[in-house]
């Protein structure tokens, strides 16, 4: 008995655009495509055997002439899927062993002159796979390598779009380490699928706290309060211990789309107090950031309208950007409106500015420019204390 989605198909035409797509195994160069590419030959490493007919149509459409030749097998996806859902390492070094066996098997049995990684999953194992194909002098390739570039020159907050679970964490770690390869910041971004967004934030929690009892912020921008909820409860849930909504507009992607504009504001001053309380309805602690640069008394206006709410303190940046200095008198003014803790930043450069700061009134000081380049920077400022 035929299955029933089968019926809808007409089997000869089935097999005779796949085989339009696919060809079969040959020695010779391709019949037709760019003379450039005319007798070369690309391995093609796959995490899966379905995915071998999006390989040749794509390669075929964005590289004319090239003789595709692709290796991966289901039994690589079922591993990787079974690892992510026991929360094991994924991909298991298994896959990654089996990658590195397929890529041999492509330069020694086929001669290729590159080999391909389609797999957004499998990307963990290009280090391994290219160190494999080095003393043959055969360059690996991530598909999704340009991407990342692409997003990392871009900047601002990426949006990562995955239909598969085990390929969101590994796609992360690419964009992170392309970062750091071009020399620049990581796009800020946080998984949208909750436990894996939980996992993430734990591992940070865990590596900034290293060997010290450190309390660990998250500092929170989002265009939607939805998704700042969520990211909120998955911090919790990670072990994070403070809550920090950046309201102070300091993030051009969220200028242009009207969110976070200087939310001390009249016209914005609503939108500030509704997600105050909203946040402040979870169980984590909250601070809500402010940059005293916009029109001052507003922004006393501002903090007197959440002066009903639990806050747990109000981080304000204080500098003067003409002298380039704290502004004490702001410190001084700012510290009747806040009930909580008062944490004040911003061209604070120096154990002197550290103490006029607290005896204006601030309960904590911050330090951000000056510790980019100085990891130690704090440390002594602390000593000197």
């Amino acid at each position: 008995m035929m299955s029933p989605d089968l019926e809808l198909f007409d089997p000869v035409r089935l097999f005779s655009d796949y085989l339009r797509v696919t060809g079969v195994a040959h020695l010779g160069p391709e019949p037709a495509g760019a003379p450039e590419l005319l007798g070369k030959r690309l391995g093609v490493l796959n995490g899966t055997s379905w995915v071998t007919l999006w390989s040749n149509y794509f390669g075929r459409l964005y590289l004319p002439g090239v003789h595709l030749i692709n290796v991966g097998n289901e039994a690589v996806q079922i591993s990787f899927m079974q690892a992510h859902a026991k929360g094991e390492p994924c991909p298991p070094q298994s896959n990654i062993d089996a990658f590195v066996r397929y890529a041999r098997d492509l330069v020694e049995l086929a001669a290729v002159d590159a080999v391909l990684i389609t797999c957004s999953t499998m990307n963990r194992a290009y280090r391994q796979v290219e160190a494999a194909l080095e003393p043959y002098g055969v360059p690996v390739v991530q598909i999704d390598r340009p991407m990342m570039e692409q997003a990392v020159t871009h900047g601002g907050r990426v949006l990562v779009v995955a239909t598969h679970g085990p390929t969101v964490e590994n796609t992360q770690a690419l964009l992170r380490e392309t970062a750091e390869e071009m020399g620049r910041d990581a796009p800020s971004f946080l998984p949208a699928d909750p436990e894996a967004c939980t996992s993430f934030l734990a591992e940070d929690c865990l590596q900034a706290r290293g060997t010290t009892d450190l309390t660990v912020c998250l500092n929170l921008a989002s265009p939607r309060l939805e998704w700042a909820l969520e990211a909120a409860r998955c911090f919790h849930r990670a072990g994070g211990d403070l809550l920090e909504l950046n309201a102070h507009g300091g993030y051009k992607r969220y200028l242009d789309q009207g969110k976070l504009r200087a939310n001390v504001l009249p016209e914005h001053r609503a939108e500030l107090v509704r997600w105050s309380e909203a946040l402040c309805a979870l169980e984590i602690p909250l601070i809500v950031k402010v940059n005293a640069q916009h029109d001052r008394p507003e922004v006393c206006r501002a903090l007197e309208a959440l002066a009903h709410l639990p806050l747990w303190g109000v981080h304000i940046n204080v500098r003067d950007p003409e002298l380039k200095t704290p502004d004490l008198a702001f410190v001084r003014e700012t510290r009747k409106w806040v009930p909580g803790k008062l944490l004040v930043s911003g061209y604070i450069r120096s154990a002197a500015d550290v103490r006029t700061c607290l005896e204006a009134g601030a309960d904590m000081v911050g330090f951000a420019a000056p510790t980019i380049d100085d990891a130690g920077y704090i440390g002594r400022i602390a000593q000197e204390l």
